[in-house]
């Protein structure tokens, strides 16, 4: 709660860091699931859930960042893979 109030609260400059902060608490946070679910040490359904939960979380993150990153690349007429878009 405490990343998205200041993520709120932040100016442009200040979101990328956050939101690049955030991404690294989610895939954490995932690997954590991951690890109990494997070592079956919690109840298997609600760990399964939140696992699926954060990874997702990750996911939609990790996705922005690296459309965040491709736009940055594109105006100086450099792209992450030779111009072929995502």
């Amino acid at each position: 709660m405490a990343l998205g109030a200041a993520y709120l609260l932040a100016d442009p400059g200040e979101r990328d860091r956050l939101h690049l902060l955030s991404l690294g608490v989610d895939l954490s946070d995932t690997a954590t699931g991951l690890g109990h679910l494997v070592r079956r040490d919690g109840r298997p359904r609600a760990m399964a859930l939140v696992t699926a939960l954060t990874g997702g979380y990750a996911a939609v993150g990790a996705g922005r960042a690296v459309r965040r990153h491709a736009r940055r690349l594109e105006p100086s007429g450099r792209t992450c893979n030779g111009g072929k878009g995502l």
